[in-house]
C-alpha cells in the first residue's frame, strides 16, 4: 500500500444489457503498484433498499453506499486492497482484493456494517491471481480511463508551476502479453519517433512491460496517450502511464 496513491473514477455501463454505474481504481491497472500477494478476490453483495426503475440507487441511497464505502475501507487493514463499487439490477457490490488466507475479521467487519445500515447482504470470495475479473470487468473503457488519469497528472504538473507548453522529455511506460508482442509494436514506436528509456522487463508469465521516450509538450499528452494506446491495442498492449521531466 506504501507505494500506491488510489485514483477513484466512476463511469456508466451495461452489465448483461442492465444499465450500471461502475466505481474503480484505474491506477492498479498498472501492476507494479499492486500488492504482489493480493490474489483473492472478495465480493461483498447487498440488495438496494430503494432502487430506481433501471436497478441503479436512488440519491439517497448513494449517499448511504458511499458512507457504509468509506467505513469498510478505513476498517480494513494491509494486505486488503480495495478495488471498486458495481451498482447494477437493485444490487451493488464491494470488490476487494486480498492475500490468499482471507483475514479472520474482514468478513464480520463487513457484515457489521452494512447490518447496520439494513442492506440484505451475501459475501463470497474466489481466487484470481492474475486479476483478469477486475480488470475485464471494473476497468473504464481505455479512453476514458486514460484521459481521467492524464487529469489529475497534468493538474499536478500546473500546481507545480510548469508552463505546459514547453517541450520535455516524456517517458511512457507500455504493457504487453509477451515479449513478442513488445518487439512487434517496437517497430511502429520507431517510425513515431519513440526511442527505447529502457530494455524491455518480462515475467514469468510473459507480461512484459516497455519504457520509450519523446519530447513532447504535456498539454498534448491527452492526446499523445490515446494515440499510444492505439498502437498498442492490435497487440492486446496497452499504456500505463506516463513521467514528465526537464
Amino acid at each position: 500500500m506504501a507505494n500506491h496513491i488510489p485514483h477513484w473514477t466512476t463511469y456508466d455501463a451495461e452489465i448483461d444489457e442492465a444499465p450500471a454505474q461502475i466505481t474503480c481504481d484505474v491506477s492498479l491497472l498498472d501492476r507494479e503498484a499492486r500488492p504482489p500477494n493480493a490474489i483473492t478476490l472478495f465480493v461483498m453483495g447487498a440488495d438496494l433498499q430503494d432502487p430506481t426503475s433501471t436497478g441503479l440507487g436512488s440519491t439517497s441511497e448513494w449517499h448511504a453506499i458511499e458512507q457504509a464505502t468509506a467505513r469498510i475501507h478505513h476498517a480494513l487493514e494491509a494486505p486488503t486492497q480495495p478495488l471498486g463499487t458495481v451498482i447494477t439490477r437493485g444490487t451493488w457490490q464491494l470488490f476487494l482484493q486480498t492475500s490468499p488466507n482471507l483475514p479472520e475479521e474482514l468478513i464480520p467487519k463487513t457484515r457489521a456494517i452494512l447490518s447496520d445500515k439494513g442492506w440484505t447482504q451475501w459475501i463470497h470470495a474466489e481466487p484470481d491471481p492474475t486479476w483478469s475479473r477486475y480488470e475485464q470487468f471494473l476497468l473504464p473503457p481505455a479512453e476514458d480511463r486514460i484521459l481521467t488519469m492524464n487529469d489529475r497528472a497534468i493538474q499536478s504538473l500546473e500546481r507545480a508551476g510548469h508552463d505546459l507548453a514547453i517541450p520535455r522529455t516524456i517517458t511512457h511506460k507500455l504493457a504487453f502479453p509477451s515479449r513478442e508482442a513488445a518487439d512487434l509494436a517496437q517497430s511502429t514506436l520507431t517510425l513515431l519517433d519513440f526511442h527505447p528509456a529502457a530494455p524491455p522487463k518480462t515475467d514469468k508469465d510473459h507480461y512484459t512491460q516497455m519504457r520509450v521516450q519523446r519530447q513532447d509538450a504535456p498539454a498534448n499528452l491527452p492526446s499523445l496517450t490515446l494515440m499510444l494506446s492505439e498502437v498498442c491495442a492490435p497487440f492486446d498492449g496497452d499504456h500505463l502511464s506516463w513521467t514528465a521531466t526537464e
